[in-house]
C-alpha cells in the first residue's frame, strides 16, 4: 500500500491532470466507470490509488503515468532524473502492491523508451 502521504501527492496530482483538461470529475468518473463520490473521495486523498487505476485515469486525462509521478516528484523538488524516476516507479508498483498486466507493462516500456529516447538496441546500427 502507498503511504498516506505519498497516496496524497499522486491524488492531487490526478486532480492537476484532470484540471488541465477542463473535464469534471463527473467526466472522469462517468468515463472510468467510478461514481462521482468515489472519485471524488480518490482526488481528496480518501481513497487508496492503485497503479491499475492510475493506469485507466491517465489513459482517460490523454496523459500516463510518467506525467503524474513527474508532478508528484516536482512536489517533492526532488531532481528529476532518469534514476528518480525509475526508482518512483518502483516504488509506487511495489507500494500499491499489485501486479501489472502485459499491456500496463509495455506501455511502460514505450514510455520510458519515449522519454529518455532509448533506442531499440536491434534497431541500431552498429559500427
Amino acid at each position: 500500500m502507498l503511504s498516506h502521504q505519498y497516496n496524497l501527492l499522486v491524488c492531487e496530482a490526478v486532480k492537476a491532470c484532470r484540471e488541465l483538461n477542463a473535464k469534471t470529475q463527473e467526466d472522469v468518473a462517468d468515463a472510468i466507470g467510478m461514481s462521482r463520490s468515489n472519485y471524488c473521495k480518490l482526488e481528496a486523498g480518501k481513497r487508496q490509488i492503485t497503479i491499475g487505476l492510475l493506469f485507466i485515469i491517465a489513459k482517460e486525462l490523454k496523459t500516463n503515468i510518467f506525467q503524474i509521478l513527474t508532478f508528484v516528484d516536482s512536489k517533492n523538488k526532488i531532481e528529476n532524473n532518469a534514476t528518480t524516476l525509475s526508482s518512483m516507479i518502483i516504488d509506487f508498483v511495489r507500494m500499491s502492491n499489485q501486479n501489472l498486466n502485459v499491456s500496463q507493462i509495455h506501455e511502460l516500456i514505450s514510455m520510458i523508451k519515449n522519454t529518455f529516447q532509448v533506442e531499440d538496441p536491434e534497431k541500431s546500427t552498429k559500427i
